[in-house]
């Protein structure tokens, strides 16, 4: 199947102490990588539709769509509804956020042979009751991969680096951003982390100073 045909979602659900955040930067990443590969993304996430980050990923051709909580029973995020609305399955699904219950949904919202890749770490020591003979099937019988990633080599880090390359072409400025707070090496102490839209940058050293490093370098 060719990049255009294949669907993938980009799930950035972040949790903290049971409670729901919004779009952070590795799901938008995962909805930037997506589209350069040629990926029709989709978005679900709890920040507001009308929000920077839910803007980011309409720029860029993505589909997007604010969380709604399911009345089907604790263990239903309202992803499953979403996908039921849409009539689809979905090839790949990034989930980003590390709240386990969302990957554990996923598995059955996943076209056969598709693969779910779990790029969050889970806060917490949370237990759940889930229909564990239901995902064993629908893993085995339907071919479905379930991955998990934190850790890069050097090979994955080149490529990452093509990738934002191929970012910033296709999307000039874009990276750019996304780096919504930029902060000096004082700053960082007294950081007021919710005050950060998307991603905090801090300069070791100030910019106004780059210059001069570059042309030390060079001679």
């Amino acid at each position: 199947m060719e990049p255009d045909d294949e669907d993938s979602a980009a799930h950035d659900l972040e949790t903290s102490d049971g409670t729901y955040s919004g779009l952070r930067p590795l799901g938008i990443l995962a909805a930037l990588t997506c589209r350069v590969l040629g990926f029709d993304t989709y978005v679900w996430s709890k920040s507001d539709s009308e929000s920077l980050n839910a803007d980011i990923i309409r720029s860029i051709g993505g589909q997007y769509r604010q969380a709604e909580s399911s009345v089907d029973g604790p263990f239903f995020s309202g992803l499953t509804e979403y996908l039921k609305q849409m009539g689809k399955s979905f090839d790949m699904i990034w989930e980003c956020s590390g709240h386990a219950p969302l990957g554990y949904e996923a598995i059955p919202l996943l076209s056969n042979n598709g693969i779910l890749a779990l790029l969050g770490v889970t806060p917490g020591n949370g237990r759940l009751d889930l229909p564990s003979d239901q995902t064993y099937r629908e893993m085995v019988i339907k071919n479905k991969c379930v991955i998990g990633s934190v850790n890069a080599s050097h090979h994955d880090f080149e490529t990452a680096i093509k990738r934002l390359r191929d970012i910033e072409k296709q999307y000039p400025g874009m990276l750019g951003m996304l780096q919504t707070n930029r902060l000096s090496i004082e700053e960082v102490p007294d950081i007021d982390f919710a005050n950060i839209k998307i991603k905090a940058v801090v300069d070791l050293i100030p910019p106004a100073q780059w210059a001069s490093l570059l042309n030390e370098r060079n001679d």
